[in-house]
Order: structure tokens, then sequence, then C-alpha cells
């Protein structure tokens, strides 16, 4: 079953560059670790199978991990 209207958020990491005083995510970004290439996939995986067609990759700034784009790419071919 497909759900249009539905979204997966997933947090892949809380690094950022920016240090900014109005950061709601505060100290997660030294606190937490990044999600591991293979988790993130198992959770994409598991989401395409339960329907979900749309991803957002969020936390920090998500564009600072070097495999933003494998996961992008594999997160397509998931549908």
């Amino acid at each position: 079953m497909t759900r249009p209207d539905k979204r997966i958020d997933i947090k892949i990491t809380y690094q950022c560059n920016k240090n900014c005083k109005f950061c709601g995510k505060g100290n997660q970004r030294l606190l937490t670790p990044d999600k591991s290439t293979s988790e993130i996939k198992k959770i994409l995986t598991e989401s395409a199978q339960e329907g979900y067609r749309e991803v957002v990759f969020t936390g920090g700034e998500p564009t600072l991990r070097e495999n933003i784009l494998n996961l992008v790419s594999f997160s397509k071919k998931l549908g």
C-alpha cells in the first residue's frame, strides 16, 4: 500500500558547521552519534516496504555526510 500523504523523516546526523545560539538541537551534535549508513539504508528499505514514498534527511546539517548523495540515490532506487 502506498502512502502518498506520508513521509519518513530520518535524522542522519546532528553534526553542523554552524554554532547558532537559537539552534533547537542544542548539544545533540556533541552527544548523539551519527546513524550508520547500514542503519539508514535499513530504515529506508523498511519504510519503502511499508509504502512510504517520500523521505526527508534531517538532523543537524545532513549535507555534511560524505555519502549523502549515495543515500539519496539509494532512496530513489527504492521508489
